[in-house]
Formats: C-alpha cells, sequence, structure tokens
C-alpha cells in the first residue's frame, strides 16, 4: 500500500508539473504588452497555438479532441473567420494525406506490402546489406504506391522491427539501428522519386498554383527527381551499412524464404489493392492529359 500511495503521489505531482507547464508560458505572452507589429490577434494566435502544441506534447487531453478544438478556439477568439480557418480543407493535400492514410492501411492489410518487401529482400540476399539494400530498392515502388511519408513511415517502422526480432538482433545494436535506419531511407529519402512522395512538395506546388505559377506535373517532376533520388538513396544505404555496421552474425535469408513461401499464391485482396494501385500510378502520370487534381 505504501509503494502504491507513493506512485499515486508521484502522478499527481507529474500531473500538476503538466499544467504548469501549458499555463505558464501562455500567461507569459498574456501579459507582453501590445504594440503595433506585435496586435492583440497576433497574441491570442500565439496562446491559442501554444496551448494546442503543449497539449499534443504533455498529451493531457486526446489528440483528436485538441485538433479539432484548434480551429474552433481561433472563430471564437475572433482571430479568424471559419472561412479562413476552414479554407484549407478546399484544397488536395488533406484529401491526399487522408487517402494516404487509408491506401497504407489496405496496402498493409492485405498482405502486399510484405509480399514485396520479403521479395527485394530474397533479392539482396537476406544478409544484413542486402536487407538495406533490398528495403531502400522497394521504396521507390511504395512511393509511387502509398502517397504520404507517414503512410510509409508506419509501414516500413512495423517491418523494421519485425525484421530485428526474426533476426534476433539485440536492443540498441548497431545492426537493429542500421535497419531502422534503412526502413526509414526507404520510405522518406526513396519517396522523392514521385512528386505525391513527399508532402513538402505538394505544399510548394500548391503555393505556386496559388499565386498564378504553374506548378510541376506529377511526370515532370518525376522526370527530373528519379536520377538524382535513385543515387542519394543507395549513397544513404551504403553510409548506413558503414556507420552501423553489424557486429552481430546474421544469414536471414531461410527466415524470410519461409515468410514469402507462407504468403502463398496472390489473393483476391492483392489482385484488387494491385488493380487500384495500377489505376492510381496511371490517372497520376497522365494528369496533364485529364486535367484531374
Amino acid at each position: 500500500m505504501g509503494e502504491a500511495a507513493e506512485q499515486t503521489a508521484r502522478d499527481r505531482k507529474l500531473l500538476l508539473l503538466k499544467y504548469l507547464i501549458v499555463i505558464i508560458p501562455p500567461l507569459i505572452i498574456y501579459l507582453i504588452p501590445t504594440t503595433q507589429t506585435f496586435t492583440q490577434d497576433m497574441k491570442v494566435f500565439f496562446i491559442i497555438t501554444l496551448v494546442a502544441i503543449l497539449l499534443w506534447a504533455l498529451e493531457l487531453i486526446n489528440l483528436i479532441v485538441v485538433a479539432l478544438a484548434l480551429p474552433v478556439a481561433f472563430i471564437l477568439s475572433g482571430v479568424a473567420t471559419a472561412g479562413d480557418v476552414y479554407a484549407p480543407w478546399s484544397q488536395d493535400l488533406p484529401y491526399l494525406v487522408l487517402g494516404a492514410l487509408i491506401l497504407s492501411a489496405v496496402f498493409e492489410e492485405s498482405g502486399l506490402m510484405k509480399r514485396l518487401a520479403y521479395w527485394f529482400i530474397l533479392r539482396g540476399g537476406g544478409s544484413y546489406k542486402g536487407i538495406i539494400y533490398a528495403l531502400s530498392t522497394s521504396g521507390f515502388i511504395v512511393a509511387f504506391l502509398v502517397p504520404g511519408s507517414l503512410a510509409r513511415i508506419a509501414l516500413y517502422a512495423g517491418m523494421a522491427f519485425g525484421i530485428i526480432k526474426a533476426l534476433g538482433l539485440k536492443k540498441f545494436s548497431k545492426g537493429s539501428v542500421g535497419l531502422l535506419f534503412g526502413a526509414y531511407n526507404a520510405a522518406v529519402t526513396a519517396s522523392f522519386v514521385s512528386l505525391t512522395g513527399v508532402e513538402p512538395m505538394l505544399v510548394f506546388n500548391s503555393q505556386l498554383e496559388s499565386i498564378g505559377m504553374e506548378g510541376a506535373s506529377w511526370l515532370q517532376y518525376a522526370l527530373h527527381n528519379v536520377p538524382i533520388t535513385i543515387i542519394w538513396t543507395y549513397v544513404m544505404a551504403f553510409m548506413i551499412t558503414k556507420i552501423f555496421k553489424n557486429e552481430e552474425e546474421v544469414e536471414g535469408k531461410s527466415y524470410f524464404q519461409q515468410q514469402y513461401q507462407a504468403l502463398g499464391k496472390l489473393s483476391m485482396s492483392e489482385k484488387k489493392v494491385t488493380i487500384i494501385l495500377i489505376v492510381l500510378v496511371a490517372l497520376l502520370a497522365t494528369s496533364s492529359i485529364h486535367a484531374l487534381p
């Protein structure tokens, strides 16, 4: 009972500290006098935004509740109108991110992601270096199939943890860290081959179009960025194998062969997802013809 009481007391102190962190910084901003450059609206905006960031960081309130309350707070405080706050939802980017998350869930659930990754890993020989290079190579394909880096990171992170566990690598070993970096390299670095693979480029393109300038089409972007992205991705893979040189003996080809064979023939779900992905890539590549966003 004594330990439980002490733990409860510590939890209460920690909770109080979190609330103080949420309250004190915004209060300091509130006490700053306004000027011609630091207006009342700017002050209120900074206070609301800072409170939201701190609530997200400290997880005092459900993250979705905070996200939903943030635009409402801007409207009620008079900082912005409903039209201003919800204007981004009339653009393509939010729906692309949402679609990417849905597509990544379907991609993973169907088993197609594992099949693709295991196939590349087997081509790489199943060794530590082979896995790093194989993951990087698969990243080029997945970048075209799964828009959105967050979705790809979720897919590859889960796969990397599974590989680390299967190979019996020690926690925090160079090999484990290297595989995680290899997964990140596949999910993010390789994604620059595709315009829809990199959210900042989509934002940049959208901003160009908003000021009357013509942004790059999906195909134009690919033609300019595929060569340098391939080179840089493999440079990063090489650096990972050297900086995080595995100190443990790894030979996982038999494991990946078993896993790949266990998947069996392409299921109906995998065939459906494959067709959807082919259609999606075809629509992206021909956007300049059909003019669909």
